[in-house]
């Protein structure tokens, strides 16, 4: 078989194949239908905005942390006087991420609030790039005298580190005798469930004998009462004090660990 007659059979195969391939193919009569054409265009759609949302959000995510919008500035602590009872190293300084200072308020409330014992409530608020520190201070309700110095109780139960001499026993209340730590701050939170006038009129704490588990305080006031009660019903029983000294006719000694008896000391 010469080259030509391979020529000729190489193109009528070509031929053959190209007619059976035209006529077998499917016909798209989609692209001519309108409705279909819409519903294509809808499916794209569909899939293919959320893709675009979620990728344009995460590059907005992203170049926002890598901003100077997402970082503190500046901290401010207010009152300026309670500046001076927390860390001179603050837990939140400029340049960190304020997502995070948001999601750890709590912990680092909670933080600077055990770091100082005059530290009563501590809120942190954040104002765009911000960070604003609200602290309130409290007095000590009591004074723990122990070897003729004094730290001051707080109504949290927390026992001021940093002692004292001198204490102004006419308008404070001094606790004396009493070592328990755990007793002692049982009676600073007892006494900060108390009104302030009432508080006001406890002039020393003493510890009474009593048995294990059932520990009692002798309360001496300043119109010359005594008030003996259990220790963990301190505030619950002293509340009604006001109402009960006006029918003491004398210095007597109320006792309210069950009810309320009253004997006169003379």
């Amino acid at each position: 078989m010469d080259e030509k007659e391979q020529d000729q059979r190489l193109t009528a195969q070509l031929q053959a194949d190209h007619v059976q391939k035209w006529q077998n193919r499917r016909l798209r009569v989609g692209r001519k239908n309108r409705a279909i054409k819409r519903r294509r265009w809808h499916n794209t759609v569909r899939v293919a905005v959320p893709l675009l949302v979620g990728l344009l959000s995460g590059c907005l995510y992203f170049g926002y942390l890598a901003s100077p919008a997402s970082r503190v500035q500046t901290v401010q602590v207010t009152p300026q006087p309670a500046r001076n009872q927390l860390p001179q190293q603050l837990p939140v300084q400029p340049g960190d991420n304020l997502q995070v200072v948001r999601s750890k308020r709590s912990d680092l409330e909670r933080q600077l609030q055990q770091q100082n014992d005059k530290v009563k409530r501590v809120n942190i608020q954040t104002t765009g790039t911000r960070v604003q520190i609200q602290v309130q201070l409290e007095k000590p309700l009591a004074m723990i005298e122990h070897q003729r110095v004094f730290h001051g109780l707080y109504s949290s139960g927390k026992i001021a580190h940093q002692a004292t001499k001198r204490v102004d026993q006419r308008r404070t209340c001094v606790i004396q005798g009493i070592k328990q730590r755990s007793q002692l701050q049982l009676i600073g939170r007892q006494l900060g469930k108390l009104a302030p006038n009432v508080v006001a009129e406890i002039q020393t704490i003493h510890q009474e004998p009593s048995q294990p588990g059932m520990e009692k305080v002798r309360l001496q006031m300043r119109d010359g009462n005594q008030v003996v009660t259990f220790t963990n019903q301190l505030a619950k029983q002293l509340a009604y004090y006001p109402q009960l000294k006006p029918t003491l006719k004398q210095p007597s000694v109320l006792n309210m660990e069950f009810g309320a008896y009253a004997t006169p000391l003379n």
